[in-house]
């Protein structure tokens, strides 16, 4: 085998049905009859739906960072104030400031999660029908 060649090697022709698993005796697929066309419309509007999606999630994530980073400069701003002895160090309203950040976070996290959400369920019930259409 050390002169062989790529040719020689004994791979199924392109006609020939290489099956997949050992003893697998099936033939090639027929063809059966569903609107290519149509099923690649179906998979473009499901590719902007999923673009939306993703943009909701992008514009929550944004979001919460922007509401996150305002509480942790305006922490800073008061710590800063409270070691130079400019400002009453006041922990109860720091715990009341992060509580309110953190209920804003997953209000914008649940928010973004129920569009999503709303968005797939629809896409997965106008995939449904489509393709009950397509198989009559």
């Amino acid at each position: 085998m050390a002169n062989a060649t790529v040719g020689d090697v004994n791979t199924p022709k392109p006609t020939q049905h290489a099956s997949t698993w050992p003893g697998d005796s099936r033939s090639a697929p027929e063809a059966s009859g569903i609107d290519l066309d149509s099923l690649f419309i179906i998979h473009k509007g499901n590719l902007a739906v999923i673009h939306e999606a993703q943009a909701v999630l992008a514009d929550a994530v944004q979001e919460i960072v922007r509401v996150q980073c305002a509480y942790v400069e305006q922490f800073l701003a008061d710590a800063k104030a409270a070691l130079l002895g400019q400002g009453a160090v006041r922990p109860g309203a720091t715990l009341v400031r992060g509580a309110s950040t953190a209920k804003e976070v997953v209000e914008l996290a649940v928010g973004a999660q129920q569009r999503v959400g709303d968005l797939l369920s629809k896409l997965a019930r106008a995939n449904l029908d489509e393709v009950r259409l397509l198989a009559k």
